[in-house]
């Protein structure tokens, strides 16, 4: 529960009175009809049995005829006027021992039974309360089908202005002119509360006394009433409340074995949904009107009850469409849309007035019904318009009871308590008229100040005179940033989006994310002992020149090449990560925030060099981390409110270890292919992929590279843990809160229709839309800051290594030399052709099925384990030439390639088998020794081998502390991952 909902839940508890809830203190101190039934729908969320309470309270009210007042008048009070004593309805031989007045309003109790039935999944203890009440429900509308309806026709008229719900309408000016009356004396007491000028005039206020005088005078009798009152309208609002709720008592009575009054309901809503049509639409306006019996004419003026019709799905296709005109572009939302929706009347009407209560403000009970019939229509995008109006009215300026709709100031009075029945209602069914807080103007001043900051820094790290200070930090680095910045350009934005998702929601997912942790250390070990020595002893910018001077030119140009394919694809897929969280914060197409994103980055990345890039990766881990320990509190606290951990999964979620070779249909994550699979990924991934290389070259010395691998070895399964820990208490949530879930499928809906026609939901929103939802703002803010820097970070840090790849694998080798200005005008050429690039990979994977961390993994391992072949060879073997090392490479790459599931997806081919992709690292490796020791053979007497590089691994180098502590902490984490079930499964 966010701040606003919070607030909401305050504000019902506040005005709870023991039985009821009273709209609002001082102005409205009793119980009022159709607010009751809306405050009922609030209270499902917090107290199930206060909505019962409040139902029961006002069908207390009821007369003995099914009439149900429009105020029960539980307890006294002076500060309303008029008062039970004006009301007089104990004058009618029908009223109640409790106090009420004579006159009602929209029936709303029977679709509010049955919002509420659905929101709490259908429980079998609120039928049993539907089922005690539902007679009194069907007596209500029995009676206005039996005495509201003088010429059978379906249609039921209201006597009084406030019966309609839209207390001083310009419509009703048209019935003041028909009569007149006296001068009543008025002691009202709404005025002293509420600026005079916004409040319906004394004049107005003699023809609403007036009427009452007048149904007293003939003691509350329907057929006289019929036959004398100045005042007898059909509303449209009024009589889509009553078909919308015969619809909802027909679905419920049938539940119930109600045969005898569901027939009779169908009876009376066939007839009325037909004349409805007939009589009250009006042709040339394109929408529904009012309908003055009295004068048999229609009061042809459009409102926001013109449109409720939709709520009980009355009109057809063409004037459905109608209606959605005036929203879309007509005369309620402007041409240009610069007017907010949902205005209470017609915004183009001489009569429009956009202060003053029902003569054009915003209503937010008007426009819960209004977004609520659009979608049953479809109307999606025009739904979440008015939904998106609403709750930036609420947000921005708090509790009103309305607003206006130009310039959007609150008005009324304050805290009227439907406002908080619609902030409470998140659930499924209800529509998505859930709270939406996204980001606030603190939450984008945080975002806006971090960027700032992001481009200072990289304009303070600006001066670089060289290839080692732009492209190594002038190899002075020490081992805490670096080791920093090394995590997070894995554990960055994506490990933030995917890794919950897949542990909390994603089918077949679960703890079993882990497993990717297990070879850390032993490939830390590996790659401190066997790999980084030689290469930081060389001197190198690119390591791919490590490889020319042990192979060739050509080999040099393919691995260049297969890097640089490969990390700008992945690096696409990760800006198209961030895109998803920017859209659904800020609801952007994700096309145009890829372009945001990758342009700041390309500017950042233009000034800074290595230095930059590695303190900016080392701030945005810092800041990831704090944010993910925020969602983890956030989250156990949101969990445990309703039902906490253990209710909320499927316990299958907790497994670590399953002992499956990865080969055949649903055989994933096993140790073998883990451990094996796994070892040679991040060997390849930490030691030989440019992006990480590069930070270990920037090292000043070889003792600061040992450190950074340790604490990279040793703080990659607690940070993983952590990601989750939180997928799960997340992903838990989503499973007990339908809000949450409803949440999911609508975003999924609306933004990427293909995932929701083939999965249901796109599991990867699961962390966006639990920040902007259950967060407090400000908190929103340091989110989307770190998520954002994360991305640009890691989009600077490979756009900084393919520039460094390009520059010098083909631009600064051999004779050609590049020097000083021309050096680093060409290095900045680089960065704007590979930022081009990755927003280019960006769109490519849009589509997937699987999570976005996925695919990157899944396009790496078809070229890890050849990069990985090529740099052991080039340090440890003698017999292999450059013939047998392309070969090898090549080979591997293109069998690789057919091989993997995600590169079948995107082509649309299958190979009869099926491989878990970690494999392909695996495979690579194997592979491309084979191909490159068996080429070299046949070619050895046309090519000789070139001399290797001198590399000796010494005992004391394998005995020291590191290789002791690592191997330690490889044990330790399978040792508790086994464990896991047992501790979260208690």
């Amino acid at each position: 529960m966010n701040q606003l909902e919070k607030t909401a839940a305050a504000v019902l508890e506040a005005n709870w009175q023991q039985g009821f809830t009273i709209p609002c203190q001082g102005l409205y101190p009793f119980q009022w009809n159709w607010d009751s039934g809306f405050i009922a729908l609030g209270w499902a969320h917090l107290e199930p049995e206060y909505a019962q309470q409040e139902i029961r309270s006002l069908l207390k009210g009821q007369w003995s005829n099914g009439f149900l007042p429009h105020i029960v008048f539980h307890n006294p009070a002076d500060s309303y006027y008029p008062g039970p004593e004006v009301h007089a309805a104990n004058l009618s031989p029908h009223s109640p021992e409790v106090p009420t007045s004579g006159i009602t309003q929209p029936p709303v109790l029977g679709f509010i039974l049955e919002y509420i039935f659905n929101r709490l999944n259908k429980d079998q203890a609120f039928l049993d309360f539907i089922a005690e009440v539902f007679d009194a429900v069907y007596a209500n509308h029995e009676y206005f089908y039996t005495h509201r309806d003088p010429q059978q026709e379906g249609l039921v008229y209201i006597c009084h202005n406030w019966e309609a719900g839209t207390d001083n309408t310009p419509v009703w000016d048209f019935i003041w002119e028909t009569f007149e009356v006296p001068e009543y004396d008025l002691p009202r007491k709404d005025t002293s509360m509420i600026d005079a000028s916004h409040r319906p005039t004394n004049a107005e206020y003699c023809y609403y006394i007036h009427l009452i005088e007048l149904f007293k005078e003939w003691n509350y009798n329907d057929a006289t009433i019929a036959a004398q009152s100045p005042f007898l309208i059909q509303d449209p609002l009024f009589n889509s409340m009553l078909i919308a709720s015969n619809n909802s008592l027909i679905r419920l009575g049938s539940l119930l074995g109600k045969s005898q009054q569901v027939a009779q309901l169908e009876v009376w809503n066939e007839k009325a949904k037909r004349r409805f049509n007939e009589k009250l639409f009006d042709p040339e306006l394109g929408g529904y009107v009012y309908y003055d019996l009295r004068g048999e004419r229609l009061l042809s003026h459009l409102s926001s009850s013109s449109f409720t019709p939709l709520f009980a799905e009355i009109p057809g296709r063409e004037m459905a469409n109608s209606l959605m005109n005036h929203l879309d572009g007509g005369r309620f939302s402007g041409k240009h849309f610069e007017r907010l929706l949902c205005a209470s009347f017609d915004p183009t009407s001489d009569l429009f007035n956009s202060q003053k209560y029902w003569r054009g403000p915003i209503w937010i009970n008007l426009n819960w019904l209004i977004h609520e019939g659009l979608l049953n229509y479809g109307q999606n995008e025009l739904a979440q318009r008015v939904k998106t109006d609403t709750l930036a009215l609420l947000d921005k300026y708090g509790f009103y009871e309305y607003f206006e709709c130009d310039r959007a100031k609150e008005q009324g009075a304050e805290s009227r308590l439907w406002r908080e029945q619609l902030l409470m209602e998140r659930c499924a069914v209800f529509g998505s008229f859930k709270i939406e807080s996204g980001m606030n103007i603190y939450d984008y001043l945080i975002v806006a100040a971090y960027i700032v900051f992001f481009l200072g820094m990289g304009y303070f790290f600006k001066n670089n005179k060289n290839s080692t200070d732009y492209f190594l930090g002038g190899r002075s680095m020490g081992w805490f940033p670096l080791s920093l910045s090394t995590m997070a350009t894995q554990l960055s934005a994506i490990s933030f989006i995917s890794a919950p998702a897949f542990v909390g929601i994603k089918m077949g997912g679960g703890m079993k994310w882990l497993t990717f942790e297990f070879a850390v250390p032993l490939a830390m070990l590996f790659i401190m002992l066997m790999v980084i020595p030689p290469l930081f002893r060389s001197g190198v910018v690119s390591i791919y020149e490590f490889v020319e001077r042990r192979f060739s030119a050509s080999t040099r140009m393919i691995l260049s090449v297969v890097f640089q394919l490969s990390r700008a694809l992945a690096t696409g897929v990760m800006v198209y990560t961030i895109a998803l969280i920017i859209q659904a914060v800020l609801d952007i197409d994700k096309g145009y925030t890829i372009l945001i994103i990758s342009v700041i980055t390309i500017i950042y990345s233009w000034q800074g060099g290595m230095k930059a890039v590695v303190w900016g990766d080392a701030i945005q881990m810092i800041l990831l981390f704090g944010g993910l320990l925020a969602c983890l509190i956030f989250g156990y606290k949101e969990l445990d409110a309703v039902g906490g951990l253990a209710n909320g999964f499927d316990p299958s979620r907790l497994q670590v270890i399953d002992f499956n070779w990865g080969i055949g249909e649903g055989q994933e994550y096993g140790i073998w292919p883990m451990l094996i699979g796994g070892f040679f990924l991040y060997v390849s991934y930490y030691g030989c992929d440019q992006t990480q290389a590069q930070r270990m070259l920037s090292a000043k010395d070889e003792k600061t590279i040992r450190q950074l691998l340790l604490a990279n070895g040793l703080l990659r399964f607690p940070v993983v843990l952590v990601y989750c820990v939180m997928g799960l208490i997340i992903g838990a949530l989503v499973t007990s809160s339908p809000d949450f879930m409803a949440d999911l499928v609508a975003t999924t809906q609306k933004h990427f229709p293909a995932a929701a026609a083939n999965n249901g939901i796109n599991t990867d929103l699961m962390i966006p839309i639990f920040i902007i939802k259950y967060l407090p703002h400000g908190v929103i803010g340091l989110l989307m800051v770190a998520i954002l820097s994360a991305a640009m970070s890691s989009l600077s840090s490979t756009v900084n290594s393919l520039s460094a790849v390009s520059v010098e694998d083909f631009f600064n080798r051999g004779k050609r030399k590049l020097e000083g200005a021309a050096y680093m005008r060409t290095s900045k050429l680089m960065v704007l052709f590979w930022g081009i690039v990755c927003i280019s990979a960006s769109f490519l994977f849009g589509g997937s099925k699987s999570t976005v961390i996925e695919i990157i993994n899944a396009i790496g391992s078809v070229f890890y384990g050849p990069v990985l072949v090529t740099f052991l060879l080039a340090i440890f073997s003698k017999k292999v030439n450059h013939y047998g090392m392309n070969a090898g490479i090549v080979i591997a790459v293109l069998v690789n390639l057919a091989f993997s599931s995600t590169m079948q997806e995107i082509m649309g081919y299958e190979i009869g088998v099926e491989i878990f992709w970690i494999w392909l690292n695996f495979t690579g490796v194997l592979l491309t020794l084979v191909v490159a020791y068996a080429v070299s053979a046949m070619t050895r007497n046309m090519v000789g081998v070139k001399e290797g590089i001198p590399f000796r691994l010494k005992r004391e180098d394998i005995l020291q502390k590191e290789t002791y502590i690592l191997v330690g902490f490889f044990i330790t984490i399978l040792i508790i991952s086994y464990f896991i079930p047992l501790i979260f499964g208690s």
